[in-house]
């Protein structure tokens, strides 16, 4: 009896280790957007370079769906995540308490870990208006979404630029972006702003389909209008990307942003940064938006919130920061 007593009880210290030796944490979790957006993709491929390599005393990474840059900020502040990826607006806006974001107030504790791809406005209008260069805007009509950032940052434009809406041939809002995209391709309107990342379907329509070119946007009064805003960078578009685009398009807009709490673990923070960095022409091969990724910008542009200490104590190990 005392044989099977001993037996039994070494057989269930032998699963109590085997189970403890199993049992892991829950994952730690970065907001990310839906399911069919570049966000989730850059989520979904951070956790994949994070989970190539061993963290011993760290949790695997997962990057659920989610509302989007909004969704993500709130949940950040009340713990229901850990990382999120935002837009560089967003978390600047987050960050001074004048986002709007219902009970957000400002968030003090955000800190950025990098940046990505540039997100930024692009100028589409139809070859055959005749306009090929921002000087040339004012005798064409245009069309946008008014509750856009497209509408912010062409509102930045015409403000660089000393234009009103009287200043164009005509000028009008539509319901949403597909609408005006949809008026650019009936030669309704001559040029629509559209802010996204590349590359885009719906540029592609318009270039491919539509007959629509872009034209850059920049100058010296943009440079000034956007000189003080961190949350915005100069962008290009690369030449080659969209049909019959022969060169480099040149422009500006934010980019998303990796950001945390600035209680977030340094362990874990560090183990995020370095999948990303160490091995950056893998990560770049993940998907097209990644291809011009650059280290030096993805530290220091359109960042308008501090680094985690831990993000910026690797990045001065790995010489990206003084």
């Amino acid at each position: 009896m005392l044989r099977l007593a001993i037996a039994l009880g070494l057989t269930g210290m032998l699963l109590m280790s085997c189970t403890q030796k199993t049992q892991t944490s829950p994952p730690f979790l970065i907001g990310t957007g839906g399911s069919t957006g570049v966000y989730y993709v850059l989520g979904q491929s951070i956790c994949k370079k994070y989970g190539e390599a061993d963290h011993p005393g760290l949790s695997s990474c997962s990057a659920p769906a989610s509302g989007g840059s909004k969704a993500n900020l709130k949940a950040l502040a009340d713990g229901s995540v850990d990382m999120a990826i935002v837009y560089s607006v967003w978390a600047q806006e987050a960050a001074d308490g004048t986002s709007g974001i219902l009970g957000l107030g400002r968030m003090e504790n955000l800190r950025a870990i990098a940046s990505f791809y540039p997100e930024p406005l692009n100028l589409l209008v139809r070859r055959d208006s005749g306009i090929d260069s921002l000087t040339d805007l004012p005798r064409a009509r245009i069309a946008m979404h008014e509750s856009s950032w497209s509408a912010a940052y062409f509102t930045m434009v015409m403000r660089s630029e000393g234009w009103t809406e009287d200043s164009f041939a005509s000028f009008r809002y539509l319901a949403n972006a597909k609408a005006t995209l949809d008026a650019l391709c009936r030669s309704e309107v001559d040029a629509i702003p559209l802010a996204t990342g590349h590359p885009s379907g719906n540029v592609k329509r318009a270039t491919e389909s539509c007959g629509a070119k872009q034209i850059s946007i920049t100058g010296p009064a943009i440079d000034e209008e956007i000189a003080g805003d961190l949350a915005l960078a100069s962008a290009e578009v690369p030449a080659g990307i969209y049909s019959g685009q022969k060169k480099t398009i040149a422009t500006f807009g934010p980019r998303p942003l990796l950001v945390t709490r600035a209680d977030a673990p340094d362990a874990l923070v560090r183990a995020i940064t370095e999948a990303i960095f160490e091995d950056l022409d893998d990560f770049k091969r993940l998907f097209p938006s990644f291809a011009t990724l650059a280290p030096q910008e993805m530290v220091t542009t359109a960042i308008p919130v501090p680094l985690h200490p831990a993000a910026a104590a690797y990045y001065r190990e790995i010489g990206l920061l003084n």
